[in-house]
């Protein structure tokens, strides 16, 4: 089964998957028409190809296990965290981070095991990292690296062995790299060990 984008303008195609219970990988292209933006899925045939959704724009298809996971607007609410198991009622709105018509803009999604990582902006602590198991529940900030509303603009999520590393600046050191054990991502905000600048870097990353 494969997962695209389509517009007017054309497709957004992706990379197939290996079987037609997970969707493993996409790739994304520019969209140029954004007034009319769908997602559909297929299996290589006419009667298996099956528009999902209409949004006003759709960004950032990522795969984690057997869901797709996807940053769009659908008119309501702004740019939020959606996700898909491949059928139209599968396809909905994870959370509403930033609630009503405003945006969290998710960005740089990154499936870290069965969880998706990733950067937004609720509105109150700036663009920080988040975490996401599919459920509204699920989705939570995962730490507040530059408190406060100033961001640390965390990107680049990539899951190495027992540790997630990615980017993110803060106002001590700029633009540095972090890790966080991956094993903590599920744990309990106040269980949870912090994420840790790796040192020494002498200087911000540009």
């Amino acid at each position: 089964m494969a997962v695209f984008g389509e517009n007017r303008g054309g497709c957004r195609a992706g990379r197939t998957p290996t079987d037609d219970k997970h969707v493993e990988e996409f790739a994304s292209v520019e969209l140029v028409n954004a007034a009319d933006q769908e997602l559909w899925t297929s299996n290589g045939t006419e009667a298996g190809t099956l528009r999902l959704a209409s949004f006003r724009l759709i960004n950032e298809l990522t795969a984690v296990g057997d869901a797709l996971f996807f940053e769009a607007d659908d008119g309501a609410h702004g740019l939020e965290l959606w996700a898909s198991d491949g059928t139209p009622a599968g396809t909905r709105l994870v959370r509403d981070i930033a609630p009503g018509p405003a945006s969290s803009s998710p960005s740089s999604l990154a499936a870290a095991g069965d969880l998706l990582l990733f950067a937004a902006d609720d509105g109150e602590h700036g663009i920080e990292p988040w975490v996401s198991d599919g459920t509204e529940e699920g989705t939570r900030l995962l730490e507040d690296l530059a408190e406060g509303p100033t961001s640390s603009h965390p990107e680049q999520f990539r899951p190495a062995g027992a540790l997630v590393y990615f980017r993110a600046r803060d106002e001590e050191a700029g633009a540095q790299l972090w890790s966080i054990r991956a094993d903590a991502l599920s744990a309990p905000p106040r269980e949870r060990p912090r994420a840790t600048r790796i040192v020494p870097l002498r200087e911000p990353i540009p």
